[in-house]
């Protein structure tokens, strides 16, 4: 996995392989089978609040340095936002989806 920085924008390019059937990613059924990805923030962000939102709107928020996402499709675009500043925009645009 390589990751190219476009100013905030952070594309990473490779491929990301299939998982089936990880229940300690949720326990909703639908989001335990898919691509994911981990994103890890410095320790400068240690206790801080960090905000994701994906493309969609939905946002999440935890204090946590590593993030693990779901990437559902080549659109997937997460935004990491501290203080109301953004840290870094995910756009998987470039990865490749490995199926089994």
């Amino acid at each position: 996995m390589v990751l190219e920085y476009a100013g905030s924008t952070v594309y990473p390019v490779g491929e990301l392989k299939h998982v089936t059937g990880w229940k300690e990613f949720s326990g909703i059924v639908e989001e335990q089978d898919g691509h994911y990805f981990v994103a890890v923030f410095g320790p400068a962000f240690a206790g801080k609040l960090i905000t994701c939102q994906n493309k969609d709107g939905k946002t999440f928020q935890a204090t946590d340095r590593v993030w693990v996402l779901r990437v559902a499709d080549k659109t997937a675009i997460f935004t990491f936002t501290v203080d109301g500043a953004v840290q870094a925009v995910l756009d998987f645009s470039k990865i490749t989806l490995k199926e089994d």
